[in-house]
């Protein structure tokens, strides 16, 4: 499984700036290149392997206030899984991803944000499940994804957010 993240860079589109932009795709988009390049040519001479990447649905709604910089970033990771898996098929070889939001972790979601009344009411107005993922759920996903269960999926981003990317915006 690869995962590769930075904390979301939240300027307006004119206050972007070019060092912290291109920080966003040195920690998120050129990694998950030179991994999936490296990783590859043995999976093409098997003719079998899979990779899963653990991303952000982010990308698939877009975000309040402003996250420009790490959406595109996190939409760059989804076009090459995308490309890549489409090429990678050929050989026999899965690329796919997880595109999670609101799934409990000590980085965005601390099990001490259960108690804040203002994200409680967040949650129930923008996620249909109405209740944070969890780990095990994302976990049995990836290894479903890696399994030969999944044998004829290839370059998929698969959404795991509790229904938040396609409630609307």
């Amino acid at each position: 499984m690869i995962n590769l993240d930075l904390p979301a860079y939240g300027p307006r589109v004119t206050e972007i700036d070019d060092d912290k932009w291109l920080e966003g795709f040195d920690a998120m988009v050129h990694p998950l290149m030179r991994v999936v390049r490296a990783a590859a040519p043995a999976m093409i001479e098997a003719r079998e392997g899979s990779m899963v990447v653990l991303g952000s649905s982010s990308p698939l709604r877009r975000m309040k206030p402003h996250a420009t910089p790490y959406v595109t970033a996190r939409a760059a990771q989804h076009a090459f899984v995308r490309s890549a898996g489409h090429e990678l098929a050929r050989q026999g070889v899965r690329l796919n991803a997880i595109a999670q939001d609101f799934v409990a972790n000590d980085t965005y979601y601390p099990p001490e944000l259960m108690q804040n009344e203002k994200f409680l009411a967040r949650l129930d107005q923008e996620v249909p499940a109405r209740r944070l993922g969890q780990g095990p759920e994302t976990a049995e996903l990836a290894l479903f994804l890696a399994s030969d269960a999944s044998s004829f999926i290839f370059g998929q981003v698969i959404s795991q957010d509790g229904g938040w990317s396609s409630a609307g915006t």
